[in-house]
């Protein structure tokens, strides 16, 4: 995960900051973080009242299931397609993140 990597840089913060920590999901090493580091810490939840954890009504998702090797091609194809305006990418890892930016921009794509 990322924590190590958050803890690093935060202990090369100076002491006297302004923290904010913003994440999809609070999992208890998350909330243990922000208890360790920050100053009487304040927890927000951007949610209606109404929202039921749907997606928001005008963002379309489409889930395609592909081999490993296969994901390269797939992925280009669909960015290459008329009328497909912006689009996000989640991998598993950090490294599957890298190594399939890698191979989008080898084809031509911004990544970052």
């Amino acid at each position: 995960g990322f924590l190590p990597d958050v803890e690093r840089i935060i202990t090369m913060l100076p002491p006297k900051r302004q923290t904010m920590l913003f994440s999809a999901t609070m999992p208890g090493a998350v909330i243990s973080l922000a208890r360790r580091y920050m100053s009487q810490p304040t927890h927000i939840n951007a949610t209606s009242p109404d929202d039921e954890g749907t997606t928001v009504k005008n963002t379309a998702q489409y889930v395609y299931r592909a081999h490993n090797m296969d994901k390269p091609e797939m992925l280009s194809r669909i960015l290459q397609a008329d009328g497909r305006g912006l689009a996000m990418i989640f991998c598993r890892t950090k490294r599957t993140a890298a190594d399939i930016a890698e191979q989008l921009e080898k084809r031509g794509f911004a990544s970052g």
